[in-house]
Order: C-alpha cells, then structure tokens, then sequence
C-alpha cells in the first residue's frame, strides 16, 4: 500500500535535469505528457485521486466530469421532503446498460425502476435510462496540486519510474539526432522498464489492514453476493455466527430435509 503522501512533477524535472544535465529543449508540458503516460503504464489504481461528482440528467443525458480516468461507481439520487420540510437524501446504485439499443431515447422512456436503473458512458456522456434527475459518480482522476501540475506517489520505486520515463523520451530524441550513443540510450531504456516494473508491483501491495479486508471477504461460510447494493461497505466485514449447541433444528436445511451444518443455526451478518 503506498502512503498517501505525492511529490509534485517539479520535483521529478529538477532531479532529471540535475542528473542529466539536460535542460534546454526539454518542454514542460512534453514532461506533463510523458508523465501522465508513465502513470498510465504502471496502472494501479492507488496512484489516482478519488473523487464523487454529482451529474444533472437531462433528457436521458449528462455530462461526464472532465477528469475522469476511471469509473468506480454510479448511484441514482433521491431527494424527499418530510412534512417539516427536512429533506434527505436517497440512493439506488445503478449498473451498466446491457441493451443493444440503448442510445434509443423511446426504447428507454417509461421504464425507470428502482432496482433496476442503468446507464452507459459514450462521447464524453453518460446515458441513463431516465429522462430527469441526480446521479453521483465515484471515480478516480489523475492527482494535482493547488497548481494543477500532477503530483506522484511520493515513493521510491514510482519517483524513478518517472523520473527514467522521462529520461528514456529525452535520450530517445538524442539517439534519434546522433547526439548519443545506442548503448547509453539502451542502457536508459533498460532502467525505464525496470523501474516501471517495480512500481507496479509496489502498487499491488496490500496493507496488513487491506489484507484483514481480503481475509474477510475469503473466508466465509455464505458468500455475501449482494455488495454492490450497499456500495461494497460491507464487503471487508468480518462475518459473524450464532451457533446454538442444544441440539434443535436449525434453518439450514436442505430440500432433502438433510441439515446441512449439523444442527448448527449460523446468523449471517
């Protein structure tokens, strides 16, 4: 598990350029760019900032947030008003469309139902099958700082991966000019991919409380196959059993008639 804690870029281009000793004709925004790609390669989803959104819909439409990079999840919202005026707020997860015509606005007019709400992402929208209302998103976007430059896991194996990412495109341009020799560019080029393959494996680490969330989740006697229901919060929940001893009956029986726990009454929580 990473630490929570980023670097910003501007750290990452001092270190190259220090140890390099190239600086001119490196743009800054090649740097973003290349760096944005290097996250991209490592992939893990830690690295990404979470974010929720709440999206208007308007006829069957609304717009996606312009730093989405993955979708996690989507929930419809409800707002309803007491008779003193207190309003709260309601949510329905919604999964995603499996209709062949779904972008057919009169195909899904008429048929939203709680339970039962979809929606598919296209050009830079979300479609969903209501024509009005609320959704939030949940989502993960590339991390920035107050600036907007992106920031990087402020670890090791990840400030190196992108520290030779850029390094390897800027001896790439130099190998490509006869200003540098093919061995120091493959020998760069080596480094990159090293240091790229090390950062994914870092981002794949659990914590030892991650790990206690897997351990829950594996080790049940009743799989729980409705999380996405409660938006996965119970899904690193420790399951938790009654067992009565007295040798009643329990409720776990077959359609044989056959017990299938012993006579042992398990409680699934």
């Amino acid at each position: 598990m990473l630490n929570g804690k980023y670097k910003s870029i501007r750290y990452i281009l001092e270190k190259v350029f220090r140890d390099t000793g190239v600086a001119e004709g490196v743009d800054i925004y090649d740097a973003i760019e290349w760096t944005a790609e290097c996250l991209e390669l490592i992939g893990a989803p830690q690295i990404y900032a979470a974010k929720i959104d709440e999206i208007e819909i308007c006829e069957f439409k609304g717009v996606l947030p312009c730093d989405l990079h993955l979708l996690m999840q989507v929930r419809y919202v409800e707002s309803q008003t007491d008779a003193d005026g207190n309003t709260r707020e309601t949510y329905s997860p919604m999964r995603y469309g499996t209709d062949t015509f779904y972008m057919d606005n009169n195909n899904n007019k008429g048929i939203k139902q709680v339970g039962d709400l979809t929606y598919i992402l296209n050009n830079s929208y979300i479609f969903t099958n209501f024509e009005e209302g609320k959704i939030q998103m949940a989502y993960k976007a590339f991390a920035t700082d107050e600036d907007g430059w992106p920031v990087i896991p402020d670890d090791i194996k990840f400030v190196k991966a992108v520290e030779y990412y850029i390094r390897e495109k800027i001896d790439y341009k130099l190998f490509r000019s006869g200003k540098l020799p093919q061995a120091v560019y493959e020998a760069t080029l080596q480094d990159q991919l090293w240091y790229i393959g090390a950062a994914q494996n870092r981002g794949k680490m659990p914590s030892i409380d991650q790990m206690e969330n897997i351990k829950n989740n594996w080790l049940r006697l009743i799989p729980k196959i409705n999380q996405h229901s409660d938006f996965f919060k119970s899904m690193g929940q420790m399951e938790k059993r009654t067992i009565r001893g007295d040798g009643g009956y329990s409720n776990t029986r077959d359609v044989s008639g056959r017990d299938l726990f012993n006579d042992i009454n398990d409680i699934i929580v």
